[in-house]
């Protein structure tokens, strides 16, 4: 049906990002070190504790639960106050700089930074930079849940989805950058043209 077909394409990117980085890391015997982390005692610390900064905005609709925003050349410095919501978030900067925290963790991104904030997690953005231009990308876990027993499924996916991983924050310096760069940039365009069965 057309409602199946819309999901299919943005998923299989988002399901082809992580089979790249399952391949690379198996090979290298080091699956997670790079990409997701364990959630050990600090993570215990990540628990809704904040019910009043959730942001209630809907992302996406229950037939096609993603949200893409392009936000571009402010007319005034901006900031995105401190909240949380469901969805895992993506976030690529294109140009200018842009300051980023993320459960109190603070980043003076540069172009091509690719941020992960993982759901439930406190975090804000702001820039004095008139020229900055940076995309967020919204869904839920469950949007790329494929329900096959692979290893892919079994050792990141269901965890991701049960909060035993958590994507990193950030995505500088690691291997894994210029192909995630690369399936984002892929993502990006398919939403933004909407072509028939997009």
């Amino acid at each position: 049906s057309i409602k199946i077909t819309i999901n299919l394409s943005l998923s299989n990117i988002l399901h082809s990002i992580y089979l790249e980085i399952s391949h690379f890391f198996c090979k290298k015997l080091h699956f997670f070190h790079m990409f997701v982390i364990l959630r050990g005692e600090k993570g215990k610390g990540m628990e809704i504790m904040y019910p009043e900064l959730k942001e209630n905005r809907p992302h996406g609709t229950m037939d096609y639960p993603y949200s893409q925003y392009y936000m571009r050349k402010p007319q005034k410095a901006f900031l995105i106050p401190v909240h949380w919501h469901d969805e895992v978030e993506i976030i690529y900067l294109k140009k200018g700089q842009l300051r980023i925290s993320i459960e109190e963790e603070n980043f003076d991104a540069v172009p091509g930074d690719i941020f992960f904030v993982n759901s439930g997690e406190l975090h804000f953005m702001e820039s004095n930079d008139m020229a900055v231009e940076y995309y967020t990308l919204l869904f839920p876990l469950e949007f790329i849940s494929f329900q096959s027993k692979d290893i892919l499924e079994r050792e990141v996916l269901q965890p991701l989805r049960g909060r035993k991983l958590l994507f990193i924050k950030t995505l500088r310096g690691n291997l894994c950058l210029e192909k995630v760069e690369q399936f984002l940039k892929e993502m990006i365009s398919v939403n933004d043209k909407k072509e028939e069965g997009y």
